[in-house]
């Protein structure tokens, strides 16, 4: 893609960022599926949440965010960060997503490429990124650019019964 720049993120990118997200997370994220089971929670939807979160990853210092430009317009993102402490051997791909009208042009490759160098520039030996099962779209992504998977995970939830204040005996 010609008009494709891959930059490294600011604090005039997290608006794009956040509209991204709003409309990139849908049906695959461990929130959505939560709230769709229990209601809302904490007062404030899932997109909502994912963003909040997203903005509070990129103003860590060890996280790195890039973005994907087309013609001037921000339409997709990634981060990267070492797994834990600095010194760490594994390189972790964070968050990231592609607005859904500019998916299946490459970005969302672009994009992890560009991480994969980071990381592997700041001496990671290992690769990792978590993602869904039913997230098809960037586990191909993932595979092709020669990603195995080595586990799954489950995640479970139940609601929880009232608490009643039990008296303390006199």
């Amino acid at each position: 893609m010609d008009d494709l720049k891959i930059r490294q993120a600011n604090d005039s990118d997290k608006q794009a960022i956040w509209e991204i997200n709003i409309k990139a997370w849908d049906g695959c994220t461990n929130s959505e599926l939560l709230e769709a089971r229990h209601g809302v929670i904490d007062g404030k939807g899932w997109r909502q949440r994912i963003a909040e979160s997203i903005a509070k990853s990129m103003s860590r210092e060890s996280v790195t965010t890039f973005v994907a430009e087309v013609n001037g317009s921000v339409v997709g993102y990634a981060e990267a960060m070492m797994d834990r402490h600095p010194s760490s051997e594994v390189g972790v791909i964070g968050h990231n997503a592609v607005a859904p009208e500019y998916r299946r042009r490459g970005i969302g490759a672009a994009l992890v490429a560009r991480v994969i160098e980071l990381l592997t520039g700041r001496g990671a030996r290992v690769l990792k990124v978590i993602t869904l099962l039913s997230d098809e779209p960037v586990r191909r992504i993932y595979e092709n650019l020669g990603f195995t998977e080595f586990t799954r995970m489950i995640y479970y939830s139940r609601e929880t019964e009232p608490v009643t204040p039990q008296s303390s005996p006199n």
